[in-house]
């Protein structure tokens, strides 16, 4: 709907396709015209009204800030500098500093970064960047606890990789690897390398794999992740000596705990492909050998995955699973620090017969 407040601000043009005021090319891409300038034409399409700030759900309104011209922006600096930037839009637009000061945007970023596809597409590139540089934000960052960590680590370089491949500004493949070595995460973060895996009906499963010569957890390392076990309720045993970066939790309970893949280490991001391609199906019950899904956040969700190593009945049992870069654990249904009573667990049934 035209809205005659924007029909007076330069550079903006009313898309009869879309419906939106959008900025035109030769305006929406200058970093020194929206970055620069304070002035009314400039920042004017970039807010909403406050009196209906607060009610727009944190969804919606990471749509808006993806939307807004200026977030993309981000692509004229380096990636130690996107904090920098990022601090910059956000005193124009208010949707973007609104969406950082929501308590349950870390999460809602990260989902959506994962799930975004790199497109060498125009809008969709500029897109992604301003995801991108949002998702590794000093304040969004500092709100993940390890195990998220872990995983942006895991799928910046993923989408670096990705990058690698298309034009253009995309050829900047580690400037969120770079963003997040200027917070002090991951400085030596190996590249390492793409890898797709199939499900027994043949759709792909994406994963990372590190190279040989790459480093695995030190010491130390390794003793903070064995007192995470020493800690944690309703642990029956540990494997001496399992705690590695070289696959997860995902790998091992979809893919390594069989024998054609027990020599194999890769990570995985999501077994959601061997869900929908109907290689499993869900069960409601628990049983010897049936995968346990652990959700966060929602409850199809798949945010750790284990398998039923021990089985006597279907209130005593026990599963077994990798604990991110950790050991593999043997422990009770909820004596892992990746149960959520709120969302509980999901079961799907062994693949033996396939694998």
């Amino acid at each position: 709907m035209k809205n005659a407040i924007y029909e007076t601000v330069p550079g903006v043009v009313y898309d009869e396709e879309s419906g939106r005021y959008i900025f035109n090319q030769d305006v929406l891409r200058s970093a020194d015209y929206i970055l620069a300038n304070d002035s009314y034409e400039a920042c004017a399409i970039l807010n909403i009204p406050v009196n209906i700030l607060g009610d727009i759900p944190t969804g919606d309104l990471l749509e808006i800030a993806l939307e807004t011209p200026v977030s993309s922006d981000v692509i004229f600096f380096q990636g130690e500098e996107w904090a920098e930037a990022i601090d910059i839009i956000r005193s124009k637009s208010n949707a973007v500093d609104e969406l950082l000061k929501r308590e349950d945007a870390p999460q809602l970023l990260l989902k959506k970064y994962t799930a975004v596809s790199v497109d060498n597409e125009y809008e969709a590139w500029c897109k992604f960047f301003a995801l991108e540089a949002l998702v590794v934000y000093p304040g969004i960052v500092k709100q993940f606890d390890g195990d998220e960590i872990n995983l942006l680590q895991e799928i910046v370089v993923l989408k670096a990789d990705s990058k690698a491949d298309m034009e253009g500004y995309l050829c900047r493949t580690n400037t969120a690897l770079d963003a997040l070595a200027a917070q002090g995460i991951g400085e030596n973060l190996s590249r390492g390398q793409n890898v797709t895996k199939y499900t027994p009906n043949h759709s792909a499963v994406y994963g990372y794999e590190y190279y040989s010569s790459d480093a695995d957890l030190t010491a130390t390392e390794k003793a903070a992740e064995l007192a995470k076990v020493q800690n944690q309720s309703g642990v029956i045993s540990y494997v001496a000596n399992s705690a590695t970066n070289r696959y997860n939790c995902h790998y091992f309970a979809w893919f390594r705990r069989y024998a054609n893949y027990s020599s194999e280490k890769c990570r995985i991001l999501e077994p959601q492909p061997f869900i929908s391609d109907g290689s499993t199906s869900s069960n409601t019950t628990p049983a010897l050998n049936r995968i346990v899904v652990y959700p966060r956040y929602s409850s199809t969700n798949n945010n750790h995955s284990g398998f039923i190593c021990s089985y006597t009945n279907s209130s005593n049992y026990y599963v077994r699973s990798k604990w991110g870069v950790g050991y593999i654990v043997t422990h009770t249904k909820t004596g892992c620090p990746y149960y959520y009573s709120t969302y509980g667990v999901r079961y799907y049934n062994d693949m033996s017969p396939w694998y």
